[in-house]
């Protein structure tokens, strides 16, 4: 909802009762408004926050309505999200917003100190209220792409006792716990996704770099000293002249991209990277070698799709892209980023399943949410 919103141009509307901001061609490709909108700042401090006169908040929360599909508003054919998964619950007894819920929240500000406590405390409250209201029966958690890190980091938050007592299990699908490696290379683009023109760059990059969400998405290390991190040898960027390879490399890429970017800094929000890096850097040692620690923990990710983890440039300042380096994963979330902590926290003496689907390539990371052998996967698990 907008009240007496003004910054942006003199064509956008300043006041509105609450609709749904998505990306349509007639909000996203067209006029800059849904950029505005969209965008965040730190206005000086650590926290995050809207433009003014700006008000954001996240469609069906407790109840199934906004994740079922990614596009619920459009006219045009729908984008099953959760759908399938739902009406398969469903068939089985359970009931939208009774004993089958969704912590929708705002993707964007993920990673920002103060809006993630704040979604912590509304993910515990609605798992106490969850078990009590359903007979003193312990939750079954299920969660998809940046929902899973969140979740982790949720779970690691949180005692052994209360845990033991809400919480029987956590259903990871196509998690990055580690991160997701090609965020680095769409940080440097400023396109979140490659359908996007180039001519809309410029307007974009703002927004995509203003998020909090981008760069908690930057390969995490995960390990504490002996312990081989999942990102030690993996090259997120090539330049004719050197390989950035691991996590310390981000520091330097994004140092880099500062430097060449002199005069356009603050209309690129180059610099928002590397703040958000230092903000969020107490989040991510939280969960430094750390587990979910709750009963049963199943990690289910594919292994057909190539999936892009850097990127060759022929020229030092990432101007001329040339090639995408790839790992077996599901298109977005390389099969590492999986295998790795889910991994060292079952050698910590966890209870977790390790679990690979050969769906092949056309089972992509959201399409994962509708196959039927991952579906059947979860029923037989709740």
């Amino acid at each position: 909802s907008l009240e007496n919103a003004t910054n942006a141009p003199i064509f956008c509307p300043r006041n509105s009762k609450r609709y749904d901001i998505w990306v349509s061609e007639k909000q996203f490709l067209l006029p800059p408004c849904f950029y505005n909108r969209m965008v965040s700042t730190l206005n000086g401090s650590s926290c995050v926050s809207n433009s003014p006169g700006v008000t954001i908040g996240p469609v069906g929360f407790g109840n199934m309505s906004g994740c079922n599909y990614l596009d619920p508003e459009d006219p045009g054919p729908k984008l099953d999200l959760f759908a399938k998964m739902t009406n398969t619950l469903e068939r089985y007894g359970y009931v939208s917003g009774k004993n089958l819920k969704a912590v929708t929240y705002d993707w964007r500000l993920y990673g920002d100190p103060c809006f993630t406590s704040r979604l912590f405390s509304k993910i515990k409250e609605m798992i106490e209220t969850s078990y009590s209201v359903n007979g003193d029966t312990p939750v079954v958690t299920l969660c998809h792409s940046m929902g899973c890190p969140l979740l982790h980091k949720f779970f690691v938050s949180q005692d052994k006792e209360w845990k033991d007592k809400y919480v029987s299990q956590l259903i990871s699908i196509c998690g990055p716990f580690a991160g997701a490696a090609h965020s680095i290379v769409e940080y440097i683009n400023a396109k979140p996704f490659e359908w996007i023109d180039r001519s809309y760059v410029d307007l974009l990059s703002p927004v995509f770099r203003s998020w909090p969400s981008t760069s908690s998405l930057f390969p995490q290390r995960l390990f504490t000293r002996g312990f081989s991190g999942v990102w030690d040898n993996i090259t997120f960027v090539q330049t004719p002249g050197k390989n950035y390879t691991g996590v310390d490399s981000i520091y330097e890429i994004l140092g880099l991209l500062q430097n060449i970017s002199i005069g356009r800094k603050e209309r690129n929000f180059i610099d928002y990277g590397l703040k958000f890096l230092g903000i969020q850097q107490n989040l991510r040692d939280s969960v430094l070698n750390k587990g979910p620690g709750v009963k049963s923990t199943s990690c289910l990710y594919l292994v057909d799709v190539p999936t892009p983890v850097g990127s060759v440039y022929a020229d030092a300042n990432f101007r001329k892209h040339v090639k995408d380096l790839t790992l077996p994963g599901d298109g977005t979330v390389s099969s590492i980023s999986v295998t790795g902590p889910c991994t060292q926290w079952k050698n910590n003496g966890e209870n977790v399943s390790i679990e690979p689907f050969h769906l092949g390539e056309k089972v992509t990371h959201r399409a994962a949410l509708s196959s039927d052998e991952i579906i059947e996967r979860v029923v037989e698990k709740v």
